[in-house]
């Protein structure tokens, strides 16, 4: 028979990589624009799920999390040729709690938006931190609350996104019409004028 400490490393490697599989299949249907199975992954039974991409404010529960996912996110993209959205999720640090029904991630997330507003293609090169808390629900590890710290937005490596043309701007006016249910908690990202930039948030502490 195996010892009780070691059941509970298994379930702890156990629960780990049924996490990863779940934000494995969240970058996946991001790429294929696939917002409904996205919804999916989210818990069902916990009513205060949410999700939180860079400066969008806070959608919360079922209602807001559909509406940010079918509504807002896919908005810029809508009736627009040759866009590309590519977004992973590498460098995971996990903490399950000692019950296994909670869990907190934190993954770094280099993507690119290219988007042809300007009539040529434009990249919109993206470098931030997703922070994530997961649960489990009917013995399956779902989302709970999302949210994704957008440091930094370049068109070309080493210069900054201004933020006001091209892709920048036609994704800030497409969100405009959708608000969220709360103001946002995340905060601006890279500043020049700044001695020390550090990309948030700071790992998961160690769960009860």
């Amino acid at each position: 028979m195996i010892s009780n400490e070691l059941e509970a490393k298994i379930r702890r490697w156990v629960d780990i990589e049924e996490i990863k599989e779940v934000q494995s299949k969240y970058q996946h249907f991001v790429h294929m624009y696939d917002w409904v199975a996205i919804v999916e992954l989210f818990a069902k039974k916990a009513p205060d799920i949410s999700a939180e991409i860079g400066q969008s404010g806070l959608f919360v529960g079922a209602k807001g999390v559909e509406r940010f996912f079918t509504q807002r996110m896919p908005s810029p993209r809508r009736g627009r040729k040759g866009t590309l959205l590519f977004h992973i999720a590498i460098n995971p640090i996990i903490e399950v709690s000692k019950d296994g029904k909670t869990a907190k991630g934190v993954w770094h997330g280099p993507g690119i938006y290219v988007g042809t507003d300007s009539g040529t293609p434009e990249a919109d090169i993206t470098l931030g931190k997703y922070a994530i808390d997961y649960i489990k629900e009917d013995g399956k590890w779902k989302i709970w609350h999302l949210k994704w710290y957008d440091f930094i937005r370049l068109t070309t490596f080493w210069k900054q996104k201004p933020g006001d043309e091209g892709v920048g701007r036609s994704l800030r006016e497409a969100y405009e019409a959708y608000q969220p249910d709360r103001p946002g908690t995340i905060p601006e990202g890279y500043d020049p004028n700044k001695e020390e930039n550090i990309p948030q948030p700071p790992l998961p502490e160690p769960m009860p």
